[in-house]
């Protein structure tokens, strides 16, 4: 007996079911590329997912069929619940519902899918297959991007069936092509405020318009509370001319993404993943192309960050020799102030101050920045302040490792590595040892004025975090 379409979904969704019932972690082909889903209440099948996606440390977001099973598990105010009910059906961060002990029907989600019990990220199904997949299992769902961490979603059959095999059990294809993979955006709301964790599905692309008063040319000579470091205004020309010329404009390596400015806009498309590897790299060409022949033109300039050792700096530099088209660098924060120009209307024709607390950024004084006090005005960008310079032994690698940091800046203090700090235990005395001579002699040492370090610091010494493996900005906006 031959069986009709309609019976051959609701096996698929039964075995669907199936698997997930029994703890499997399967990968489906979703709208903007495969997603991994598993049993939100499975305790096992929970930890298992962040062990094989090689995703320690970071929260996972919950699919629920409804706002008001949303509302059994988190607080949801107005703001959050009409995030949560529009067509972008975003990730939305929410603080957890307090267990007041008492029976309850609701399937408790398990402890392990976020790592701050305080917050959750929910969202509703985004899809027709997804409504489908929910109606079928009756149960919370973790979804995540189809991905080792921070490498680009699998959109194809052959892709996913390849790289993801030694995530998933099981597989859920379906035939259609998807273009350009498109993860699900993120929105935080704190009273009546949103911020927008990660732009991506449904709030991508974005047109910024590109206001003439804010892109002036800047006087590198003009004075400044700090002159030995004024920045170079190479990027304000750059920006001046984007009203006239295309330009492409890649982000830095974490999170890199594409910005076209064409006809004084600047539209900016989501996040691709990190330039490290190669597979960003591959999606990057690829999806630039598809821009390239969506809007039909050759582009004038490209700009990238100025920092020399960034993967995103070096591929600007050989697509512009490719492609014939000159090349600027943009210092990393002034790009932050820029952007809140953009973002701000209403204070285009006004100065503004901005504190950038960042965890690096290349400074043209040859220092590592990233706790600065900027302003802006008519396009001038101008450095008034920064934290206290502090030596980072091995320069980037601190980023990993806050306990270097922590013991750093003890030093620069005249503070002792005292034996009951949580940060001198971390290290043996052979690599703290090591470490005294480097600082001493600053070999291989870099000045960072990053409020990021900071941070990591004073989480070594208090012994929250000796190794960092997951993004301060994340974890901050998470734990909020």
């Amino acid at each position: 007996m031959v069986r009709t379409h309609q019976q051959h979904v609701v096996s698929l969704l039964q075995q669907f079911r199936d698997a997930i019932l029994q703890g499997r972690i399967v990968a489906v082909k979703g709208s903007g590329g495969f997603q991994l889903i598993c049993d939100a209440t499975s305790c096992d099948a929970v930890n298992r997912l962040p062990d094989r996606k090689r995703r320690q440390s970071k929260p996972f977001a919950v699919l629920v069929p409804d706002s008001i099973t949303a509302e059994s598990h988190v607080q949801l105010n107005a703001l959050a619940m009409k995030w949560l009910c529009t067509p972008v059906a975003p990730i939305v961060i929410c603080r957890r519902r307090i267990d007041t002990g008492e029976p309850s029907t609701t399937p408790v989600i398990s402890s392990k899918v976020s790592f701050v019990d305080k917050t959750l990220g929910v969202m509703l199904p985004s899809s027709p297959l997804y409504y489908l997949l929910m109606d079928t299992c009756k149960r919370p769902l973790v979804v995540t991007s189809g991905n080792f961490s921070e490498e680009p979603m699998v959109v194809e059959n052959h892709e996913a069936w390849t790289h993801l095999r030694s995530i998933a059990d099981d597989f859920l294809f379906h035939d259609l092509d998807i273009v350009q993979s498109c993860d699900d955006s993120v929105v935080r709301t704190i009273h009546d405020e949103s911020i927008i964790v990660r732009l991506a599905r449904g709030l991508v692309p974005i047109a910024f318009p590109l206001h003439p008063t804010s892109i002036s040319t800047a006087d590198s000579a003009h004075p400044t509370a700090v002159p030995e470091t004024v920045e170079s205004s190479d990027h304000i020309r750059a920006m001046e001319r984007a009203n006239t010329e295309i330009g492409l404009a890649l982000g830095s390596d974490l999170k890199t993404a594409l910005c076209v400015s064409q006809a004084g806009l600047a539209t900016l498309y989501q996040p691709i993943g990190d330039s490290d590897y190669l597979e960003t790299l591959r999606a990057l060409e690829t999806f630039q192309q598809q821009i390239q022949r969506t809007i039909k033109v050759e582009y004038d300039v490209v700009l990238c960050d100025s920092y020399p050792d960034y993967v995103a700096h070096d591929w600007a530099q050989r697509f512009s020799k490719a492609n014939g088209c000159s090349s600027q660098t943009v210092q990393h924060h002034q790009a932050h102030i820029a952007a809140l120009v953009a973002e701000n209307w209403n204070c285009s024709d006004r100065e503004i101050c901005g504190f950038v607390f960042d965890g690096t950024g290349y400074g043209e004084d040859g220092t590592s920045m990233g706790g600065e006090v900027l302003t802006m005005h008519d396009g001038i960008c101008r450095r008034i302040g920064h934290l206290k310079h502090l030596l980072l032994p091995g320069g980037d690698i601190c980023a990993r490792h806050p306990v270097k940091t922590a013991l750093a800046t003890l030093a620069s203090c005249g503070l002792a590595w005292d034996s009951r700090l949580a940060c001198v235990q971390a290290v043996d005395k052979k690599e703290r040892t090591f470490l005294a001579v480097q600082l001493e002699r600053r070999a291989n040492c870099i000045l960072s004025s990053s409020m990021g370090r900071l941070f990591d610091a004073i989480a070594s010494i208090l012994g929250v975090c000796h190794i960092n493996e997951l993004n301060r900005t994340q974890r901050l906006l998470w734990r909020i």
